[in-house]
């Protein structure tokens, strides 16, 4: 390693800082009308509470997460929040301490936030996999929420379609 080059590498977990993933709720609806296919429409959602247990502030805490992704044009993934993620090919930001973006799966070391090569990163090029990015004050809780559905078929077994 020279002088002025940068590395990145994990010190291990925080105690710290407390992630807490709240049970999973998922729903299901059917749609259509006799113009229109039937279809099941499942929709899921994870609710995730990030605690600052420090007397300090963090910043850039990083929550990655992953929506599946269909393989068949029949079966469509839509992701509900965070908002504007899904039709976005940067980052997004969600409150003044919350922003979401994109990551290519082959990134092993996290990249600036502000970095334009992140311009050009989709749901797609990102296999699903994302991150929140989030600054927490001192003995300060956040909450986030990934949504998602999955619209397919009557009788069609998604979960057999997808990368999930």
């Amino acid at each position: 390693m020279s002088p002025k080059e940068t590395f990145w590498c994990s010190l291990g977990v925080d105690p710290a800082v407390r992630i807490t993933y709240h049970p999973q709720s998922k729903k299901k609806r059917r749609t259509g009308s006799l113009l229109n296919a039937k279809t099941n429409v499942t929709t899921f959602e994870q609710a995730i509470t990030m605690k600052n247990t420090r007397r300090t502030p963090i910043t850039c805490l990083r929550i990655s997460e992953k929506i599946p992704l269909s393989e068949s044009d029949s079966i469509k993934v839509n992701l509900l929040e965070p908002s504007g993620l899904a039709t976005s090919r940067g980052k997004v930001v969600l409150r003044d301490n919350v922003r979401a973006r994109w990551v290519k799966p082959s990134e092993s070391a996290p990249e600036d936030i502000d970095d334009s090569s992140l311009e050009d990163v989709d749901m797609k090029a990102a296999r699903g996999l994302f991150e929140w990015i989030c600054d927490i004050g001192p003995s300060k809780t956040l909450d986030v929420s990934l949504v998602w559905e999955v619209v397919a078929p009557i009788g069609v077994d998604w979960r057999q379609e997808t990368d999930y």
